[in-house]
């Protein structure tokens, strides 16, 4: 079977969605892989911990004033977050619009297995 012409392949392309050029949404992806700790009053209980925060991203990656909106598991989940977005080792891939990097705030779950 022929090779569609170069005209058609152009057309598929041209109509395909993309994303704007130079932007990159905010996903909470690791620049250097971390994690926070499982609380150690659970260790024995083997539960899985769920958190939900919001923090505003810098335009280098880090999390700055951030809020636990919902924890499930234990409140020892969520001081175990907290201590981790604060303690100035999490760095995430910074949020491009137009290919520069912009602060903006959002929201994703965090969870922790034993």
């Amino acid at each position: 079977r022929p090779a569609p012409p170069p005209e058609a392949a152009a057309k598929k392309v041209a109509e395909a969605a993309s994303p704007a050029p130079g932007a990159r949404p905010f996903s909470p992806r690791l620049v250097e892989r971390s994690a926070p700790d499982y609380p150690e009053q659970y260790a024995d209980q083997n539960v899985d911990g769920r958190v939900t925060v919001s923090c505003t991203i810098d335009t280098g990656g880090r999390p700055n004033a951030c809020k636990v909106l919902q924890v499930v598991g234990g409140r020892a989940f969520a001081t175990s977050v907290e201590e981790w977005l604060h303690s100035g080792t999490v760095r995430f891939a910074p949020i491009l619009r137009s290919g520069v990097p912009v602060a903006e705030e959002h929201s994703w779950n965090i969870e922790i297995h034993p």
